[in-house]
Formats: C-alpha cells, structure tokens, sequence
C-alpha cells in the first residue's frame, strides 16, 4: 500500500498550481529524459499492471524534490485516499548560478523572480542607507514564485546565507533568507538585515531584530539566541537598515 500512498502523492503534486515537472526536475535533481522515464513509470496507468515501483532511492529523491521527507510523501498519499488534508511541503528555494538559466531550463520567466543569493554580506554606505556593494558579485541566484513574493516582485531584493548562530532557533546557520531592500519601515520586534561590523570589517551585514525601548532613542539589535547580549545600533534607523527579511528556508530536520 505504500506505493500506492506514493504514486497518489505525485500525482496529486504534479497537479497542484505552480507545481511541474520541470520544478521537479530541477529540486531532485534529474536529467529531463531520465525523470520523464520515472514519471511514466510510476504514472502511466496504461500499463500499471506492468509497472514494477521505482527504486526506494527514486522514491526518496523524488519526495524531496516535492518538498517532503519520504515518510511525509507516504502520509500526504494517504490523507489524500482517506479524504483528508495533506501535511505542507518544506519550502525550499530553487537555486540557479545566473538568471539567464530560467531560459536554459524552461521556466517561466514571469513566474519565477531569481533573486541574487550573497555570502559574504558586504554592503557599501549610500546617502539614503545602506545597500549591497555593486562590485560585490552574487555567489547564485535563487528563484522564488511570483506568487510566494506578497507584492514584491518589483522590489529590489536580495537573499542571503545565514553564517551565524545568534538567531536561533528561529534562523539556524545554514538557512537563507530573503530580504526586502525596498521595506525599510520601523516595525519595533521585527527581523532586519542591517548594517553591522565584523573583525574590523565596517561594510558588513546582520540578521537581528530590533527593539526601541521607551525610554531611550538608541536602536536595540536584539539576538534570538540569549547567549549573544544586545547590541546598540545608534540613532539613524535609515543608516541602519538595509532591509526587512520577509522569507526564510530552513532545515526543519532538527524542529
């Protein structure tokens, strides 16, 4: 019956909205002949009493492709026959090593923003704030759905990889974040990237919230993490803030 939750889920995947096989391609991992040869196997109902599964490797690559663990795909297949809601994927970002990439793989241009992934975090000071270094080069680009973007779409936006500690568990090390260069309204107790300082290195970035005591005009960077005290960001929000981050990809193997 296991396979049969499995071949449910993928069907039911394939068929949701922003959903493909070139999407699925990609996330797994696969060549395009090899994966249609998978799909027709496991799909094609022609010659079901024929099919033999697919490798429990194939199964598991192909699960995680759609978003899920391999124990979660067989849960989603069977919610679905029992008539029931099935458990959310694990968003996960699509990433590509140029936008020019969208045409070679045969995305939808206009569904799909690639937004430029950074490392290193360097920024450059500008009059009205802080934004990244145009001589800075992107490391990737990642692709995020229109739909998934709230509106922002036309906004300049930038993703970054997480190298810290100091907000977990909300942001463990290792996640990528999207921020909003263009949404720099104060929201007090809310998750910025700002301006920061690191080993003597002034042109740096940071992931905190932040946190305007009544009392007192300074700008508080606040660490989810309580290991990491509070750090004073001074008076100048605008100075301060490169943007506020609106989405995050995580590993939610350890939650």
């Amino acid at each position: 019956m296991g396979y049969q939750y499995f071949k449910t889920s993928l069907e039911h995947w394939l068929n949701q909205e922003g959903n493909s096989q070139k999407i699925l391609q990609i996330q797994a991992g696969y060549k395009k002949a090899r994966l249609s040869q998978i799909l027709s196997q496991v799909l094609d109902k022609k010659h079901e009493k024929n099919n033999t599964p697919i490798s429990y490797d194939n199964q598991v690559k192909i699960a995680y492709g759609c978003g899920y663990s391999y124990f979660d795909f067989l849960e989603y297949g069977k919610n679905l026959i029992d008539g029931k809601t099935p458990p959310p994927a694990e968003p996960r970002p699509i990433i590509i090593q140029s936008p020019q990439e969208l045409t070679e793989k045969g995305l939808d241009t206009e569904a799909f923003i690639p937004i430029p992934l950074y490392e290193s975090g360097k920024v450059a000071a500008f009059r009205n704030g802080s934004a990244f270094n145009p001589y800075e080069e992107a490391t990737d680009h990642i692709l995020i759905h229109v739909r998934e973007l709230e509106g922002r779409s036309k906004h300049r936006l930038l993703a970054l990889e997480v190298g810290g500690d100091s907000m977990e568990p909300l942001i463990p090390k290792g996640s990528i974040i999207v921020a909003d260069t263009d949404d720099k309204e104060y929201i007090d107790n809310k998750v910025y990237v700002l301006k920061g300082y690191m080993d003597g290195v002034d042109n740096y970035v940071q992931i905190k919230r932040v946190r305007k005591a009544d009392n007192i005009q300074t700008i508080l960077l606040m660490s989810d993490n309580s290991k990491y005290p509070p750090i004073a960001g001074g008076k100048d929000w605008n100075a301060l803030c490169v943007g506020r981050v609106f989405r995050l990809w995580r590993n939610s193997l350890d939650i």
